[in-house]
């Protein structure tokens, strides 16, 4: 088993029931969300369980970690148990609209953060396990940004990225909910190429806008600012 992980610095990850593998988007997005001062995280879509890991490695919030895949639900459970913040991460094995129907109605996060299906008007692929973790089937948009907004603390910070043509719905979806983007990061792989990823926080309050563009790679190797964001998980930076 273990020449089947996938080694971060201070945590490994079983992917070999997951339905939606690790990505560079995870591990963007684990490192880019701010969670200073925060007591309790939920991560919507956990997967493997790596931006939960990644939060708990800089982080001492007690973080819930949703997976309604039982497949992939398999590894995220096999993965919490054996991070080394086990005792402060919970997998839960169901969906968002479940967790936010039982959920108390004085629990709320001072972190979200989700990595979620991506696509809500394209082709469907044949497999189904690629149906449900990329494309927006069993949780669309409006109800992430929705049961988002309703389990979110009143200071607290909703992070989530998406595929670049989004950015302008996730953002109106938002405001309907009294929730305003207050940091914004556009990430290309190359400079030479288009943004396709962005990562937005939102906030309560409506504070000035924060924007940063990202480029991943540069030559045959990375940028020194994708190096400088992600340097405390990867074992090769």
């Amino acid at each position: 088993m273990s020449d089947r992980l996938f080694r971060f610095k201070q945590f490994s990850l079983r992917q070999e029931h997951a339905t939606m593998r690790i990505t560079t988007d995870g591990v963007l997005l684990g490192a880019w969300a701010s969670c200073e001062g925060a007591r309790t995280i939920l991560d919507i879509g956990a997967g493997t369980g790596l931006i939960a890991l990644m939060l708990a490695q800089r982080c001492p919030a007690g973080i819930t970690a949703l997976e309604p895949d039982e497949s992939s639900c398999k590894d995220l459970r096999y993965n919490v148990t054996h991070a080394p913040w086990a005792e402060r991460i919970v997998a839960s094995c169901m969906s968002l609209q479940e967790f936010a129907e039982q959920a108390e109605v004085t629990e709320r996060f001072d972190i979200i953060v989700s990595n979620p299906p991506f696509f809500s008007d394209d082709k469907l692929p044949e497999r189904p396990g690629d149906r449900t973790s990329r494309h927006a089937l069993t949780l669309t948009h409006g109800e992430l940004i929705g049961l988002g907004a309703s389990l979110l603390s009143q200071e607290g910070r909703f992070n989530v990225i998406l595929p670049a043509r989004y950015e302008a719905k996730i953002i109106a979806l938002a405001s309907q909910h009294r929730l305003f983007c207050n940091r914004l990061l556009r990430v290309r792989s190359r400079a030479e190429k288009p943004v396709n990823r962005v990562l937005l926080e939102f906030g309560r309050e409506k504070l000035p806008l924060q924007t940063d563009l990202l480029t991943i790679h540069r030559g045959d190797g990375y940028t020194d600012e994708f190096t400088d964001l992600t340097k405390a998980y990867y074992p090769a930076f």
